[in-house]
């Protein structure tokens, strides 16, 4: 019995020795594996740290990219509204160019009706013929020259003849182009006698006379007292030798030649100013841009030749 005691209590003693010596080394183990829970859940901690890291770089990334395009957009919105203004502001000055180039067209337009219709003023008005035929015949009534004789120096086919039919009618030319004319230079003709003549005109003739100071004094010289002499030639006018194209006149010019005589009247005729002439032969003018001769004004001068004892104005 007592033995058997005693094996029951070496018996727990050794248990409780061994519960002594195992119970910390299951503190331990315990101690082990939460250490190592810990540690898994620390790596897990620092995994889902790294994660959440990762989710917002990629949250800046997405940010940023959002913001570069956001910033895209409002550059393309920019452009696309400088681009819309571009091409309104082009369009209203294409349609200013536009309505430009029409009020441009119309004053072409209307400056080249007003050029055609000064240009052919003159087409509208007697031929010129006619209107300085016109101008000799009121200047003779003014004066009250009604018949007598009347020299006309050169001319081309004579158109002034038929007008003064009550008058002794005699053309002077320098060559023999009619059986009535007489034969003659204008500068000196000492076979006619002085003061032969009771009126004295030509047209379009003084620019042809190469010595047109004597052709005045021949005139004069042929006048009879009281005498009239009226002259139409060009102040500016296309170069026409026939056969040859000497000079250009003023009125100041007429009358300082004919300085002897009565002045009645002279000036300036522009009714032709801008026909436009391109002449013949080789006096021809090429036109350019603007057509050909566009500035021919006449000049014209009326005397009278001072009675015998009369004073001159």
């Amino acid at each position: 019995m007592l033995g058997h005691s005693m094996n029951l209590g070496d018996s727990f003693k050794v248990r409780k020795a061994v519960r002594w010596v195992t119970q910390p080394l299951r503190r331990l183990d315990q101690l082990g594996k939460t250490s190592f829970a810990l540690k898994a859940q620390r790596e897990e901690l620092k995994r889902q740290r790294d994660e959440a890291r990762r989710q917002r770089d990629e949250a800046r990334q997405q940010r940023d990219a959002f913001r570069a395009q956001r910033d895209d957009l409002k550059h393309q919105r920019d452009d696309a509204r400088q681009q819309r203004d571009g091409a309104r502001d082009q369009r209203m000055r294409a349609r200013e160019h536009a309505r430009w180039l029409e009020a441009k067209r119309e004053e072409l337009l209307s400056r080249r009706a007003a050029r055609v219709a000064v240009q052919d003023r003159h087409l509208a008005l007697p031929k010129r013929h006619f209107r300085i035929g016109d101008s000799i015949e009121a200047f003779f009534g003014e004066e009250g020259l009604e018949s007598g004789r009347i020299l006309e120096v050169g001319g081309k086919d004579y158109p002034y003849r038929e007008r003064f039919s009550g008058f002794d009618y005699t053309h002077l030319d320098i060559e023999k182009t009619a059986e009535d004319v007489l034969v003659g230079d204008i500068t000196g003709c000492p076979h006619i006698p002085d003061a032969s003549f009771d009126a004295i005109i030509s047209v379009d003739v003084f620019e042809h006379i190469d010595r047109p100071w004597l052709a005045a004094e021949e005139i004069m010289r042929l006048l009879k007292p009281g005498g009239l002499t009226y002259h139409s030639t060009i102040f500016s006018w296309r170069y026409h030798p026939v056969p040859i194209d000497f000079w250009r006149f003023t009125p100041d010019a007429l009358r300082f030649l004919f300085d002897a005589l009565e002045h009645v009247d002279s000036g300036f005729d522009d009714l032709e100013r801008r026909r436009n002439i391109f002449g013949m032969g080789s006096s021809r003018i090429e036109p350019d841009a603007f057509g050909g001769w566009r500035e021919n004004w006449r000049v014209f001068y009326a005397g009278r030749k001072p009675a015998a004892g009369e004073k001159q104005d």
